[in-house]
């Protein structure tokens, strides 16, 4: 029988890259092999090492191709949470924001819960104004 945690890993995982991914074409993306790797670990989570493997060369391949993939970062920093790495997950937090500002807001909770110091909104650039007419 599986624990309530273990359900709890998968629903992050799954809703996490589901609601980053809902709207983007596939194409544009490099997964990886991580839609596997997450069904074998739901099944199996003796074999974490492995998807953590899976995901760390997912981004890896993402960032030398410039399609990384939204949600394997925070994925990555959510295992490394689960293992008692909070600085890593904090840093892996940091670096999924940076590179999906749609994500900040959401990782932002996180961080703060965690500790961290939250990365700084992006800078907005006010709309323009009409003169007034004379």
């Amino acid at each position: 029988m599986r624990s309530a945690a273990s359900y709890l890993k998968v629903l992050f995982a799954s809703s996490f890259a589901l609601l980053t991914s809902a709207c983007v074409p596939a194409e544009r993306f490099a997964w990886g092999n991580y839609d596997m790797a997450l069904y074998q670990y739901s099944k199996s989570p003796d074999r974490l090492a492995a998807y953590e493997a899976t995901l760390v060369q997912a981004i890896s391949s993402g960032k030398a191709t410039n399609r990384l993939a939204p949600g394997l970062i925070a994925e990555l920093g959510y295992i490394k949470l689960e293992k008692g790495e909070t600085k890593e997950a904090i840093a892996l937090f940091r670096e999924e924001a940076t590179q999906f500002p749609s994500s900040a807001s959401f990782l932002n909770g996180i961080i703060t819960r965690l500790g961290g110091e939250p990365i700084p909104a992006p800078a907005t650039v006010p709309a323009p104004t009409s003169a007034p007419a004379s």
